[in-house]
């Protein structure tokens, strides 16, 4: 199984997708929570996002994706965590 985090970068905009795949043999149950922290100068916010889903077979899935508002100044910090069986399977 992998989770990674993809941000794509636009003008100021910035789209983060919250990404997974499972290559196991049978469809899993998994549940995700992603983090995002973002600090600048306008001050600080920070976001939990969690679901549920029924990983297919051999595909890459997006979990979530959001798109944020960043300047060139603030810091953003994104975590993702996969659990199955409430075990930690992939993260990044």
């Amino acid at each position: 199984m992998k989770a990674w985090i993809e941000i794509e970068d636009e003008i100021k905009n910035l789209t983060v997708s919250a990404k997974f795949q499972d290559e196991g043999i049978k469809a899993i149950a998994i549940n995700y929570v992603l983090k995002t922290k973002k600090e600048g100068r306008s001050g600080s916010s920070i976001s939990t996002q969690q679901g549920k889903f029924i990983s297919p077979i051999n595909k890459q899935y997006t979990l979530f994706e959001v798109r944020m508002n960043l300047s060139k100044k603030d810091d953003l910090s994104v975590k993702l965590f996969v659990y199955h069986n409430k075990q930690l399977v992939a993260q990044d």
